[in-house]
């Protein structure tokens, strides 16, 4: 008898891993599920370990068994080369099956076998399912016709389980070979889980039974990915670790936080025991630097744990703080990092990248770690159903997933994070929403789709800012028509003060920092420009030294002048304190993450007249700039492709009648008109009504406290018609997702979540010390992918806008990736591997340097806030 070899690659020592030691390992798994998740795994426990014992039964095929080079394998036939997993379901018996299992129920059984056949999906597999694929239906006839072929392959899978208490389920299934060979459409037997043209199929499951579905679609994958991953790398982990007990890290948190508190209560201790949030699901707003991600490691702890944010940096951030908590002995590893660039940021933590980081990545990518900190488009797009979704369903089904930030994701975004919290309830997992501001239209569909007994809602602005409290601010708002003051900013940092000067797009930025640079020059006043256009390694250079002279809080005794212009990437990902701040006109939500920068070292509950009056607090300290339009000179940089323009107008009014320039009459007239005006009619009104109220002092300013900040956010999104293109994104995508969308592959998915319009691309006036720096990589002893991104693509890689490149449907920039046909001397393995890697990296034929990073000229569409 032939063994059968499971994969094409060997394991760690050297020897190759059969069907049979690949298939006890995922049962081993199986039982360690069993014993981490028994609420779980019980439920599907005999249907998952007939799963598991058949899903990798079609490798007997021939021509698989060559393909991974096992050129011994017996019968050696010529024989078309099919998917395995389908294949697998010619292998069982399926009557034994129900007898085993109890599946009384043909859709239960269909369930069974869909989780088999497609745990590893084809872009072939429509065909199949349809019987329109030659190549499957000759190999299925190939077998009925040859009877010795199908024996010897039936004894080949005998004696790979033989010992096993699944064999006698091992039968070659005539009733299904037939109908395949004559072209029947196999949906008979499998409930096809892709593609909208199946959607027939599957709306007429129940919703226990979608959940049967993905549950153990979702648990074979996620077994099978693992077990493949352990035994190749000869690693002795379990699919799951315990995580560390809630008291262990309770009391962490609790001596934390008590340091800051001096004394008070702790809101995060009082809120989970008054409310018993702990065992419900919460959506929490509370202002930024509040404590909320206390509040959520407490909520999470001693389950699993999933975080996300929308931001990689912020990501990295709380990654090191969850490890303070939840790697208590700091001799553990519990807490896992999930983003595009997890491993460049773990191998510059440590020397040790090939050994406990590499694992401590690879089990984040399996989901394996009991604390995992993430990127939301590594977890969200899973709620377009692309490909392979069930294996995150799956794990966040027992999981609590924290969602962190919601209001930095476009209305899109947002809509399908909406569906997948709907989702995640009917699963039986946990979620935690927590921003600082919280549209209604969002909360209202939360409500509407999960039930209001199914959360519960904690406000903390409620506690922190009782009506009855005379509140102070710390922001001190002036509104002005006009391009931003240089030589204002210059005069400001000059007289000591940390100033910050936000823009919408790196374009403006860019012409910004040049200027103020230029008229700052011999001044003493240190300048530094950020934004998304930078490379790696340069973005890491700028944002240390950032944090050097931004840092929070800022000393009383500092005096050195400093400017900081940048985009929306300060937004949130910075721990930054400034003294004033100039932006130009954004969304209201944006622009409290913007003042949340400012004064920061003053917390929320320090906001009292005594606090304040001994605070250097300069008024105004938040200018706000806007223009009016006319020819090329937009409202604001970015006003359309960046932020909507409802947004962006409204945001301008409301500003103005907090002010006192306009009443609450004239907001209701404006915006009581507005449903059938154009965008631009709507802005002249308001422009006009500006310049009407002749305001009295052009210098006005106005405090807004941070309970007036939540309020202004509500009436904001309140006041948008149904009409208008934000709620349009925002609906027309949940009714997409509810009509059963799904994504025909996951890069799809991750594009309509990201709405990217950026590619990776290199300079070409530097690809000639590109080409150098490979030459000098490939002398190296080790190479891997992660060390090329981090020693060589860190240095030259940029983001450029796509849009700029697409026309009439075509893609003008080409592939850098031909630079390597052009290094003499490479090996051939050398030349295919680096090509490889470069695969999807463009060159563009624009400028950059180290100081004003890509020359943005022309680029309209910059820093969206998720990428």
């Amino acid at each position: 008898m032939s063994k059968i070899w499971a994969k094409s690659g060997k394991k760690y020592d050297g020897s190759h891993i059969t069907l049979g030691e690949h298939t006890l390992g995922l049962l081993k798994h199986l039982e360690e599920l069993r014993e981490i998740i028994p609420s779980v795994v019980s439920d599907y426990y005999k249907p998952l370990q007939l799963a598991i014992f058949a899903h990798d039964l079609g490798k007997v095929s021939p021509s698989f068994q060559i393909d991974v080079g096992n050129w011994n394998y017996s019968p050696k036939v010529s024989f078309p080369n099919v998917p395995h997993s389908i294949f697998s379901l010619l292998w069982i018996d399926k009557e034994k099956i129900k007898e085993k299992t109890g599946i009384k129920d043909e859709t239960e059984l269909r369930i069974l076998l869909s989780a088999i056949a497609f745990h590893h999906w084809r872009d072939n597999f429509q065909n199949i399912i349809l019987g329109l694929d030659e190549d499957f239906k000759r190999a299925v006839k190939k077998v009925l016709e040859d009877s010795d072929l199908r024996e010897k392959l039936l004894e080949n899978l005998k004696a790979q389980f033989e010992s096993s208490e699944f064999v006698h389920l091992l039968k070659f299934d005539e009733d299904l070979a037939y109908s395949i060979a004559e072209g029947v459409d196999m949906s008979f037997w499998v409930i096809p889980p892709y593609h909208c043209y199946f959607l027939p199929y599957r709306l007429n499951l129940n919703e226990e039974q979608k959940k049967k579905f993905i549950l153990t679609s979702g648990l074979l994958m996620r077994i099978d990915h693992f077990a493949s991953f352990v035994q190749k790398e000869g690693l002795k982990e379990p699919i799951e670790k315990s995580p560390p007990s809630y008291l262990t890290v309770q009391e962490s948190i609790i001596n934390k936080l008590q340091e800051k508190a001096k004394g008070k209560p702790l809101w995060q201790i009082e809120e989970l025991n008054g409310e018993k949030a702990k065992e419900k699901n919460v959506i929490l707003i509370a202002p930024t630097g509040s404590g909320k991600t206390e509040f959520a490691f407490l909520w999470g702890a001693g389950e699993k744990l999933i975080f996300t944010l929308p931001l990689r940096s912020a990501v990295n951030s709380i990654f090191e703080r969850a490890t303070q908590y939840f790697n208590p002995d700091n001799d553990s590893d519990n807490v896992g990092l999930l983003h595009s660039d997890a491993d460049i940021y773990l191998v510059t933590k440590t020397e040790n990248f090939e050994g406990e980081n590499f694992k401590v990545l690879e089990l984040a990518r399996h989901l394996s770690m009991p604390v995992i900190v993430s990127t939301g488009d590594q977890i969200f797009p899973s709620a377009l159903k692309y490909p392979g979704y069930e294996k995150i369903y799956a794990t966040l089904a027992y999981s609590r997933l924290i969602i962190d930030e919601i209001q930095a994701y476009d209305p899109k975004a947002v809509a399908i994070i909406v569906k997948l919290i709907e989702d995640v309830v009917k699963l039986g997992g946990k979620f935690l929403l927590m921003t600082a501001t919280l549209p209604k239209f969002v909360l209202e569909e939360i409500k509407r789709r999960i039930g209001e007994e199914n959360y519960i809602s904690i406000n903390r602005y409620e506690k922190l800012y009782p009506s009855s409290i005379d509140i102070q601010a710390k922001h001190y708002v002036q509104l002005r028509q006009g391009s931003i003051d240089i030589q204002e900013i210059i005069k400001k940092a000059k007289e000591g003060k940390r100033v910050l000067v936000i823009l919408n797009t790196v374009e403006e930025a860019q012409k910004i920092y040049e200027n103020i640079k230029e008229n700052a020059k011999d001044q003493g006043v240190w300048v530094c420009l950020i934004h998304s256009r930078f490379t790696i390694k340069d973005r890491e250079i700028i944002e240390r030294e950032i944090m050097e002279e931004f840092f929070n809080p800022k000393p009383k005794d500092e005096n050195r002048g400093k400017i900081l212009v940048a985009t929306q990437v300060v937004e949130a990902s910075l721990d930054i304190d400034a003294d004033i701040l100039y932006t130009e006109l954004a969304p209201l939500d944006a622009l409290v993450q913007r003042m949340g920068r400012v004064m920061r070292r003053i917390k929320e509950d320090e906001l009292s007249k005594e606090n304040l009056q001994n605070s250097d607090i300069e008024k105004p300290n938040v200018v706000i700039f806007y223009q009016k339009p006319q020819g090329n000179t937009k409202l604001t940089s970015g006003a359309g492709p960046v932020y909507h323009y409802d947004l962006l107008i409204r945001s301008l009014a409301l500003l103005y009648q907090k002010e006192g320039t306009l009443s609450e009459e004239d907001i209701e007239k404006l915006f009581s008109q507005s449903n059938n005006k154009e965008e631009s009619d709507l802005l002249n009104k308001l422009l006009e009504k500006i310049e009407k109220a002749k305001r009295s002092n052009q210098e006005n300013y106005f405090p807004l406290p941070e309970h007036e900040k939540e309020i202004l956010i509500e009436e904001l999104y309140a006041t948008l018609p149904q009409n208008s293109k934000y709620l349009m994104d925002f609906y027309n995508t949940l009714s997409i997702l509810d009509a059963g969308y799904v994504s025909d592959k996951k890069f799809e998915a991750l594009r309509i979540f990201r709405e990217i319009y950026t590619v990776p691309a290199i300079p070409a006036e530097r690809l000639e010390d590109f080409k150098k720096s490979i030459t000098e990589f490939l002398k190296r002893d080790k190479i891997s992918y992660t060390t090329f991104k981090m020693d060589v693509l860190s240095n030259y890689v940029v983001n450029v806008d796509i849009r700029r490149y697409i026309k009439d449907d075509r893609f003008s920039l080409y592939d850098v990736s031909y630079v390597v046909d052009e290094i003499k001397g490479l090996e051939e393995e050398d030349r295919k591997r680096i090509k490889g890697w470069l695969s999807g990296v463009y060159r563009v034929n624009l400028e950059y340097n180290s100081d004003l990073g890509l020359n943005a000229k022309g680029i309209e569409n910059e820093d969206t806030p998720i990428i």
